[in-house]
């Protein structure tokens, strides 16, 4: 069958047409400059083999570059389009590493040479006081290990700890953390750079003394999780003690019978909450001793604290695929609740597909977050708010947002954590909250609020353009925290049965317990009231 001759007069100008378009993707692909995404290890010496992970390397090979000097050929191990090995040359010295080819230059990567870090001289002002003498990387990431050693640390941790600067304002809270560390010995600390860190000087604080300071980089090569537009919330909350009944006994009544213990929390302090300061008595653990049946006490405490939007800049290629899963840190932060059900079988199949073709944290918290706003709907009242409540019902609150997608995240193998607080809106009211966070090596703890990416908002609260986008990596500064994941320090303190009450905005273990001498009694857990607010539009 013959073309008709209006057609076969445009067959040349298809070929041609055909023929550049082949051109032009050749060029765009041979004109791709090489793309370093990482390098194992960052500080070496003389004679390792280290890996430059990446892209775009082509696969004849190149050069590679470091501190100025062209690594000879015989010191390339091999080379393929997205990973090049190499061992470091005797006369290596610290410097940018680059990676060159036909088709251009990457961007340069520290590398840092282990005989080369700056040690100090310092000796300590007094017996006992601890002193620095090296680390192994002055160029950190938040959420990765650094080695410190020295001496006069203790061969215990106890109270002492490893400072790290941070931002005016935010107090280094995870410093104190016993999770934080990885090891402690008199001449070695391993120790977790904690979210919010910036460059400046860490010390180690003991007993004995503080240590001479020593400089450090803190470096955000997958991004960052950025504070901005603070506002000023001042706030009332408390609970109430109050119908209480106690058991028949007869005298005398043990230590401890008729006591009943509080535990009201703390407004921790994080990047996105600072300059926390309580008007009064601060919250902890209140105690009433020997109390009678129909016992009641109201508790009201007073904080101002400064509160931030946080918004996140991630160049999620560069985000690491690998935790060090043999840390206390990635256990806790993983680990099963009676809230969190992570080893239920329809949790771990649902985490599965999740998992499926997806490596980077990132991705798979983003396919965790998605699947709960497309298969849940916000509702008020729901008999059960739990996770798997949630996911056989299809309906949920706040909680059962924030507590499910922390379920599904972490048995997907990522770490985090819910957060338990309030919503502040324009009126100055305050209404019970849940979201969450999952940490990512190199920039820390990563907000998530499902439930308002799902579009359910209180009454004259800011919304977004787009809240499901928003609501994945950024937060409104309208909120108040009252506890991050759950107190790890938290355990019965008396013989008694605990009480929760009902209108929850923590996530605790434990809310209020009574000594065995009481039978029951009543906890009203309030909502926080709103009494002051000042800030950006």
């Amino acid at each position: 069958m013959s073309l008709p001759s209006s057609l076969r007069s445009l067959v040349p100008l298809l070929l041609v047409a055909v023929a550049l378009v082949g051109l032009v993707v050749l060029v765009v692909r041979a004109s791709r400059d090489p793309e370093v995404a990482a390098l194992d290890p960052v500080v070496v010496s003389p004679g390792d083999e280290v890996m430059v992970s990446g892209r775009h390397f082509g696969e004849m090979p190149g050069s590679v570059v470091l501190a100025g000097q062209t690594l000879p050929t015989s010191a390339i191990v091999s080379w393929s389009d997205d990973e090049i090995r190499f061992n470091a040359p005797r006369n290596v010295t610290s410097g940018l590493l680059y990676v060159v080819s036909d088709r251009g230059r990457s961007e340069g990567l520290l590398v840092q040479v282990r005989e080369a870090i700056p040690r100090t001289a310092f000796t300590g002002d007094g017996p006992g006081t601890p002193v620095i003498t090296g680390i192994d990387s002055s160029e950190l990431e938040i959420g990765g290990l650094v080695t410190l050693s020295g001496v006069n640390f203790g061969r215990v941790r106890r109270d002492s700890r490893v400072v790290f600067p941070m931002p005016s304002g935010l107090s280094c809270e995870p410093c104190r953390q016993e999770i934080s560390y990885a090891s402690w010995s008199d001449s070695r600390i391993v120790v977790r750079v904690p979210e919010g860190a910036v460059s400046g000087f860490v010390s180690v604080v003991t007993p004995w003394g503080t240590s001479n300071p020593l400089r450090v980089t803190v470096a955000r090569t997958a991004g960052a999780v950025v504070a901005e537009r603070p506002l000023e919330i001042a706030l009332h909350y408390g609970a109430r003690v109050s119908d209480v009944q106690l058991h028949a006994s007869s005298n005398p009544v043990p230590p401890g019978a008729r006591d009943i213990a509080v535990r009201l929390p703390y407004v921790p302090v994080s990047s996105a909450q600072r300059s926390i300061r309580y008007l009064g008595e601060p919250p902890g653990i209140l105690r009433f001793e020997r109390v009678d049946p129909g016992f009641e006490q109201e508790i009201v405490r007073t904080v101002i604290l400064r509160r931030y939007s946080v918004r996140t800049e991630i160049d999620v290629a560069r985000v690491p695929s690998a935790f060090e899963t043999d840390t206390a840190f990635f256990s806790y932060y993983t680990k099963p609740l009676p809230e969190l059900p992570v080893t239920d079988p329809g949790v771990q199949q649902i985490a599965g597909r999740l998992r499926a073709n997806r490596t980077n944290p990132y991705r798979i918290a983003e396919a965790a977050y998605g699947h709960i706003v497309d298969n849940l709907s916000f509702a008020l009242g729901v008999p059960d708010r739990s996770p798997l409540g949630g996911l056989a019902s299809g309906y949920g609150d706040s909680y059962t947002y924030a507590l499910l997608f922390v379920t599904l995240v972490r048995a997907a193998r990522v770490p985090a954590r819910p957060v338990g607080g309030v919503l502040v809106t324009d009126d100055g009211h305050a209404y019970p909250h849940f979201w969450a966070e999952f940490f990512l090596p190199g920039i820390g703890w990563v907000p998530v609020d499902p439930a308002l990416g799902d579009g359910a908002f209180p009454a004259l609260f800011p919304v977004p353009g787009d809240p499901r986008a928003h609501y994945f990596g950024n937060l409104d500064n309208r909120r108040v925290a009252f506890l991050y994941g759950y107190d790890a320090r938290q355990r019965s303190i008396l013989d008694g049965a605990g009480v929760v009450p009902e209108d929850i905005y923590t996530v605790q273990l434990s809310y209020a317990e009574g000594g065995s001498g009481i039978e029951s009694f009543r906890l009203g857990w309030s909502v926080p009231r709103v009494i002051g607010l000042f800030g950006p539009d």
